[in-house]
């Protein structure tokens, strides 16, 4: 009897509210952040968020996915920008406008506080303007679920994708004793509205470890002065550069940069400045995570055969050696991949037969050049030597919005013969300006925003909600880490100012969280 009381209830609120006011032709974007209610089945609720539906069920259901889908707040935020207008339900008024646009219809969060959750309501209330109400008690939830539910019809909701969120009974950073969750999840973070260099600090769940939370290297170039030589320079983090060159160092230039960038590694291959410059990191970690930005531009009619984004050399000679580059002109522009060892001689060959099947049919040189692409690796050499447990993935984000492929992978491959181990890597550009086939071949590198690491783990934010569906990444750059909260500096890359995007955290096993909204 009191479930159909409470039922009835919510229809009528419904009716009252909208009358039947959402059609079905309605735009789900329009009711982001709003609490639907099925006033033609039985007054179901629903909240919508990020274009899914998300059941509300019973009170202590509608509470635990309402914070499940909360929004952090830094405690400077709250403090200027909500008063206290309503001592007994606990309202806010929400008295800094510029936050609402990013807030409304969102349960914002005070990670810095005790967790204390509220809801935002989504437009005015009441002619009292921006509001926002606390959610204390499951039977909170129920109350701004019936006090701003929106009446609509059964066919609207049932086009709503619906969402799904981890059913775990408490949420960790937050509910005391609670420790995990049992899935990679962001849960809040200390602002959403994001400035480059900020440090921001994000809590959540099943984050896994990392021993450094920083990277091994980081280097945005934006430090040095243009013109001079990138060599025994300091990066960010990191040692200082060595580089490896035949006619030339490379230098920092200004021309040709990235959105948001005044600077970038600059790598001149004129028919008299040499044919390879590389910068140089040295390292025996067997498992590497390494990523940068890279541009190749063409200067003359032809080009060489002979272009190496990077390249890793063992720590005897070129044994073990490992790249990728691209073939030759004008029928073979693929980008390849290649591992190879030494025999007792000293004489290299080609570690495993199929290796030239390793061609990536989606990344064509001729498509990328004069433009910007990122590049992501992940190796694992094999833990025994002639074992083949060792793996190679490549992973390039293509130009003008096309997407990121996964453009080489090589699982349970040999990856050394020998004792000796993968050592000295090479990054950012390779161009053998005298090679036979071209012999007139000239043209330009650029890097930007290296991040080499012994880990996958790391903080990324991406263009879309979804992981998979990103088509533009930037890396971030942490320096705190543990299973449940993670510190980094914001790193805009090329990211517009106002623009929306997500973030996310990567686990050691590559594994990504959902995306959290954030905004530039």
């Amino acid at each position: 009897m009191k479930r159909k009381i409470i039922i009835t209830f919510v229809i009528v609120i419904g009716l009252f509210i909208s009358l039947y006011g959402t059609g079905t032709k309605a735009a789900v974007s329009d009711y982001e952040g709003r609490i639907l209610l099925d006033v033609e089945r039985h007054g179901e609720a629903y909240y919508i968020y990020q274009g899914q539906k998300y059941y509300l069920g019973r009170p202590s259901q509608a509470f635990e996915i309402m914070k499940n889908l909360s929004l952090g707040i830094s405690e400077e935020n709250f403090n200027s920008g909500f008063k206290q207008v309503n001592d007994i339900w606990q309202i806010y008024r929400i008295i800094d406008s510029r936050l609402f646009p990013h807030i409304q219809g969102r349960i914002v969060l005070r990670p810095q506080s005790h967790g204390e959750a509220y809801y935002v309501t989504p437009g005015l209330a009441a002619g009292n303007g921006y509001q926002a109400e606390y959610l204390d008690r499951p039977a909170d939830a129920f109350r701004i679920m019936t006090k701003y539910g929106l009446g609509a019809r059964s066919a609207f909701i049932d086009s709503i994708p619906t969402g799904t969120i981890d059913s775990s009974p408490c949420v960790p950073g937050v509910d005391p004793g609670c420790t995990s969750s049992g899935e990679l999840n962001i849960i809040s973070v200390s602002d959403t509205s994001l400035i480059n260099g900020q440090s921001i600090s994000i809590s959540g769940s099943d984050f896994g470890s990392k021993s450094n939370a920083s990277p091994l290297v980081w280097d945005n170039f934006e430090d040095g002065s243009v013109g001079s030589t990138i060599k025994n320079t300091k990066p960010i983090i990191g040692p200082a550069w060595s580089v490896w060159t035949n006619g030339g160092d490379p230098l920092y230039g200004n021309t040709s940069n990235r959105d948001n960038s005044t600077k970038n590694a600059f790598f001149n291959y004129s028919a008299s400045a040499g044919y390879t410059k590389f910068l140089q990191y040295y390292t025996d970690v067997d498992s590497v995570y390494f990523t940068f930005w890279w541009r190749f531009d063409q200067t003359s009619s032809q080009r060489t055969a002979n272009i190496k984004p990077w390249m890793e050399f063992g720590n005897q000679g070129n044994c073990p050696g490992i790249y990728s580059g691209f073939g030759a002109p004008p029928d073979d522009n693929y980008l390849r991949a290649s591992v190879v060892d030494c025999d007792a001689n000293g004489t290299g060959y080609q570690l495993n037969e199929n290796m030239y099947d390793w061609y990536s049919y989606n990344t064509r040189i001729d498509e990328i050049d004069g433009q910007w692409v990122r590049m992501e690796l992940f190796l694992e050499q094999s833990s025994t030597p002639g074992v083949a447990d060792g793996s190679y993935h490549m992973w390039v984000h293509q130009p003008n919005g096309n997407g990121i492929n996964l453009d080489i992978e090589a699982n349970n491959i040999v990856t050394r013969d020998t004792v000796n181990e993968w050592y000295q890597w090479w990054i950012l550009g390779s161009y053998q300006t005298a090679d036979e086939r071209s012999p007139l071949a000239v043209g330009e590198i650029r890097g930007d925003d290296i991040y080499f690491d012994s880990t996958q783990a790391r903080i990324e934010i991406g263009d879309t909600a979804n992981w998979s569906t990103n088509t533009h990444r930037e890396i971030q750059v942490a320096s705190a880490w543990s299973d449940t909260g993670t510190t980094f500096t914001v790193n805009q890359g090329s990211f517009a100012d106002g623009a929306k995007a997500y973030l996310f955290v990567v686990d050691a096993d590559g594994n990504a969280s959902s995306g959290y909204p954030i905004s530039f």
